[in-house]
């Protein structure tokens, strides 16, 4: 087992710890937030306990020649309560008036039901508290990192496989032919200038639409930059060609061949069957076709395979990038 199907291996076992830890915190949230929501609503009605008990005692307490009564239940009906207190309210003054409505009673009573009414809310505050304290943050991100480990070390993987599969593609390959010193005397020159951006061979991590193997070098030429002829030659195809878009083909004759591809729209300067100079102006740099900016995709292909240019100029005293 490779290096990176390890870490894929383990990184789906402490995904698989994480989320078990979330769902945890996760349940152990919602059943602590019900319960604060359970106490919150015991201590609504407790408050409304301790308001009514509050209103019958001011009653109880008027001056003298005022008739001292109870609380009639109209007056809770009419009253500020909300719905969930009111069946509690009305209970109470039921309660309350049918004993005595002896102020200091009533003020027993009141007190009593205000400290039960402040317990009640300071219990449920509490248990809002604790349930805003479990670690659930904490566990979500826990559980993103985790993901995110996953989704790298799967595509750490899937490179692999593609730069294997690549690999196998160029062990099928029929060996490139010798260069036999063929156009050795002709002249060759850089078919244009700028640093090398890619080379021939394998790319694991290739553009959308690419394949995985690029039998060229790119030469980072900017954009609207003219390309020239490597060497002397007759023009064999110019014109839009697949991915490669804009693209001049050039026969150097004895089986070599040169391309020029991903020229501008319009930055063709030459027709097939026109013969060219080595260092003549053929075309304009550009980013037709599958490419992710302007560059010069350049190929050297010596009876119909393709080979890699750079060994191929230099042995012809030309240095490229």
């Amino acid at each position: 087992m490779s290096r990176a199907s390890l870490v894929l291996a383990k990184s789906k076992s402490e995904l698989t710890r994480a989320q078990a830890r979330y769902n945890f915190v996760q349940s152990e949230y919602d059943a602590a937030l019900l319960a604060a929501t359970a106490l919150a609503d015991a201590a609504t009605t407790a408050e409304a306990v301790a308001d009514t008990s509050t209103r019958l005692l001011v009653q109880a307490m008027r001056p003298t020649g005022s008739p001292r009564q109870g609380v009639s239940p109209l007056d809770v009906l009419f009253g500020d309560s909300s719905e969930e207190a009111l069946l509690g309210e009305l209970s109470t003054v039921e309660r309350l008036n049918s004993q005595s409505v002896d102020p200091e009673v009533l003020a027993a009573r009141a007190d009593r039901d205000h400290d039960r009414a402040v317990a009640a809310r300071a219990h449920a505050d509490q248990a809002f508290t604790a349930a805003g304290q479990l670690p659930l943050d904490e566990a979500r991100t826990e559980l993103e990192a985790a993901e995110a480990a996953v989704t790298a070390a799967t595509a750490a993987v899937a490179a692999l496989r593609v730069a294997g599969a690549a690999a196998t593609q160029v062990a099928a390959l029929p060996p490139a032919p010798l260069d036999d010193g063929r156009l050795i005397d002709a002249a060759w020159t850089a078919p244009g200038s700028g640093p090398i951006t890619d080379t021939f061979g394998p790319r694991p991590e290739r553009p959308a639409g690419a394949g995985p193997f690029h039998y060229a070098v790119d030469i980072g030429t900017g954009c609207n930059a003219w390309i020239v002829a490597a060497s002397a030659g007759t023009v064999s195809a110019a014109g839009a060609f697949s991915g490669l878009g804009n693209r001049i083909v050039i026969d150097h004759g004895n089986g070599v061949t040169t391309s020029y591809a991903h020229l501008v729209d319009g930055g063709i300067a030459v027709v097939v069957g026109q013969a060219v100079a080595a260092g003549e102006a053929i075309g304009l740099s550009g980013s037709t076709g599958v490419s992710t900016g302007c560059h010069l995709h350049f190929e050297v292909a010596i009876d119909g395979v393709r080979t890699d240019p750079i060994p191929f100029l230099a042995a012809r005293g030309v240095t490229v990038g």
